[in-house]
């Protein structure tokens, strides 16, 4: 990712944060009964931005290390973090960079890999500070070359996936026990709007508080409750044998 594209991914990540927060809370609802689900305790937030997710899975009582390359999206974590008067550890630092004492139960990447051009050398050293029989969980991976957008461009996004691709990269860095699903099935409806208007961004000028309540409903009642046949977001989760 170039200066630009880390620039462009910034603006992006505020704008979702201050237009949609009740989908936010939403998907980061998604993310902890993954890890709920697997019984991952001890969680490192890949490329955490804003700490959205980390600060909501904090609040459910996990052990969560948040790491970015962005010193401007780390300081704005750690705000929201004192705001919210929860602890979550975050640090301006690459993965490769760091060596906790403690290995963790789960590494999340949570719309990262798909801005990486080698993406399954960061998913294998991921491995690294995982526990033996640790889980990765890699979610909002973008679906679908075809729906490949200008703002899939302007963010950075190297490429769309499909579950055979995901698949064989997580296998390439040594996962087994790999299980996907299609998420955001809403999505499709704006993506293929951009995909048209050849837009660069989501309309959430659109959006206005009752729009925002509906979403919101679907997200916690449809969305986290079923598993779609399609969707514009993969999630896999994986195993590390070390």
């Amino acid at each position: 990712m170039n200066r630009q594209e880390q620039y462009e991914t910034e603006a992006a990540e505020m704008a979702l944060d201050r237009e949609t927060p009740l989908y936010n809370e939403q998907r980061a609802e998604a993310i902890y009964k993954l890890l709920k689900s697997i019984n991952a305790y001890r969680i490192l937030d890949v490329g955490c931005g804003l700490g959205k997710v980390s600060v909501y899975l904090a609040g459910k009582g996990l052990d969560v290390t948040g790491i970015d390359i962005s010193p401007r999206l780390i300081k704005l974590a750690k705000d929201k973090a004192k705001k919210n008067k929860l602890k979550v550890r975050f640090e301006c630092i690459r993965l490769e960079k760091i060596h906790p004492k403690e290995k963790f139960d789960a590494v999340l990447f949570a719309g990262v890999l798909e801005h990486i051009e080698h993406e399954e050398r960061m998913m294998a050293e991921a491995r690294r500070v995982l526990k033996n029989n640790g889980k990765i969980l890699v979610f909002d991976m973008p679906t679908f070359e075809w729906l490949y957008t200008e703002r899939d461009r302007r963010i950075g996004h190297t490429k769309r996936y499909t579950k055979k691709l995901l698949r064989e990269k997580l296998e390439k860095a040594g996962y087994s026990d790999i299980k996907l699903a299609y998420y955001n099935f809403f999505c499709l409806i704006p993506t293929i709007y951009l995909l048209i208007t050849k837009k660069k961004e989501y309309p959430y000028g659109a959006l206005n508080p009752a729009l925002n309540k509906l979403i919101y409903w679907w997200y916690k009642y449809v969305e986290n409750k079923f598993i779609f046949p399609i969707g514009d977001r993969l999630i896999a989760i994986g195993t590390s044998k070390n």
